[in-house]
């Protein structure tokens, strides 16, 4: 931000319904972008459940910001539930994040290792491995679909979402 005390155009909050908009087509910084408004309630209600949603459609799209984020909500429910599921899954997210060159995904995932078996650490890899190829290549459209999300599939359709464009990994 500018240290004069003006703001700038991108200090400002993003239109929601252009947000909205943007992050139904499946664009990933805007699903990102629409997690982090909802779980800090910024211009929306705070919202943990609609936050996790936006984040993880935005991490399985390929943002590493949103794999980062749905990694350290996974390790949020691990400290509720103590789930062992919930340390793999966060660590898998975690792995992704940091396999696309975020910092604070790998620093997470390291403390998240010392928590864990040796086991568990290969088990988090092979998943994060397995899932980034699966999304890799897949259309939003086929990742609704696989997911079961009817709504979504009815508004990629509606929205004029080419059905055969590919997903935002490489």
């Amino acid at each position: 931000p500018p240290s004069s005390g003006q703001t700038s155009a991108s200090d400002a909050p993003p239109n929601l319904d252009e947000l909205k908009a943007k992050a139904e087509k499946g664009d990933p910084v805007a699903q990102n972008t629409l997690g982090e408004m909802y779980h800090e309630g910024q211009g929306v209600s705070k919202n943990d459940e609609e936050a996790a949603k936006w984040f993880l459609k935005a991490a399985e799209g390929g943002d590493a910001k949103a794999q980062l984020n749905i990694g350290r909500i996974y390790a949020n429910r691990l400290n509720l539930s103590k789930d062992s599921w919930d340390l793999i899954e966060a660590y898998n997210w975690l792995q992704m994040a940091a396999e696309q060159g975020d910092k604070k995904a790998s620093e997470e995932r390291d403390n998240m290792a010392a928590k864990m078996t040796s086991a568990q650490i290969a088990k988090a890899k092979e998943r994060a491995l397995n899932k980034a190829r699966w999304l890799k290549g897949r259309t939003p459209l086929m990742q609704a679909a696989y997911y079961g999300r009817v709504e979504e599939i009815e508004k990629l359709l509606q929205g004029g979402v080419d059905p055969n464009a590919k997903s935002q990994i490489d």
